[in-house]
């Protein structure tokens, strides 16, 4: 005889209803942090399913386990500079020199000090280099503990990253 143990993922999966395995996933990602390993999530869904909500949970979570936590979001109307959110989340000016070089600095300074979670919101209405700036930056090898949770809309009007 087998015995099941049940493992509550704590009061976020309680407050966010019917998301207990999403939370279940987000929390792997921050254990796996925690661990030392990278990783990358992309949560998707139809405007209104939940996704802010979980990315703010995750945040919360995040920062009470003790990882730095870097967050930003697209707007619906256009970034007034190339790759605005994630500078914007860096917390780094926005000069003309190569920004995937600054962002990638701006990470590693932050990566050197503990595990990181990266959490960008609305991603459907990112512009083009905030989006070629995530490719290189959450797919590189590194020794740097970095958990990506990203978030956009399915809804095919909504944008078109």
């Amino acid at each position: 005889m087998t015995a099941t143990v049940s493992r509550d993922p704590g009061p976020a999966a309680r407050t966010m209803r019917g998301r207990r395995r999403e939370w279940t996933t987000v929390l792997g990602l921050l254990k796996a942090a925690e661990s030392g390993r990278p990783g990358t999530l992309l949560v998707e869904g139809e405007p209104g399913s939940g996704k802010s909500l979980l990315l703010d949970q995750a945040v919360r979570e995040a920062a009470t386990r003790g990882l730095i936590t870097v967050a930003g979001r697209a707007r619906e109307f256009g970034s007034p500079a190339p790759a605005e959110p994630l500078l914007t989340a860096f917390d780094e000016p926005l000069p003309p020199e190569p920004r995937i070089e600054r962002l990638r600095s701006a990470l590693d300074r932050r990566a050197d000090a503990g595990p990181v979670l990266v959490a960008l919101d609305d991603l459907q209405w990112a512009d083009p280099d905030t989006l070629a700036a995530l490719e290189p930056l959450a797919s590189r090898r590194t020794h740097h503990a970095v958990a990506w949770l990203l978030a956009r809309s399915t809804d095919p009007g909504r944008g078109a990253a």
